[in-house]
């Protein structure tokens, strides 16, 4: 089955084509991201076992976070094809504007975010400081 996608025009003729469904290894690459973006969660000792808990300990320290893991595995896991280059990778993304950069995140935060988890499955989730590495 094709990939649902939508083209994204930009300045100057640009154009940045992204998933519109997230994939299993999408949301795998996101969840490791937002994972790895927060370590020092876990060394601090603040029981991480709801998702209330996990937005409070973000909340105490959004300056430990890696945001640019979390939106790195957006672009890269999210493009399927762009104007700037054959290649998505890394090194072409960081050289692009980034106005044209957080154009494309915000199209995939508002595409991807309610897909991620159900209502029904974030009350279920439970995040142990084992789990947060």
């Amino acid at each position: 089955m094709a990939a649902e996608t939508e083209r994204i025009e930009l300045p100057g003729g640009q154009w940045w084509l992204i998933r519109t469904r997230l994939t299993r290894g999408m949301e795998k690459a996101i969840t490791r991201a937002s994972l790895a973006a927060v370590p020092q969660l876990r060394a601090n000792g603040t029981p991480i076992d709801t998702p209330e808990a996990m937005t409070a300990a973000l909340m105490s320290n959004v300056g430990a976070v890696d945001i640019g893991g979390i939106e790195d595995a957006y672009l890269l896991s999210g493009s399927v094809a762009y104007s700037f280059g054959e290649t998505i990778d890394m090194a072409t993304i960081d050289g692009i504007d980034a106005g044209v950069i957080r154009s494309v995140l915000t199209r995939m935060y508002e595409l991807y975010n309610p897909q991620r988890l159900s209502e029904e499955a974030r009350k279920d989730f439970t995040v142990r400081p084992s789990q947060v590495t």
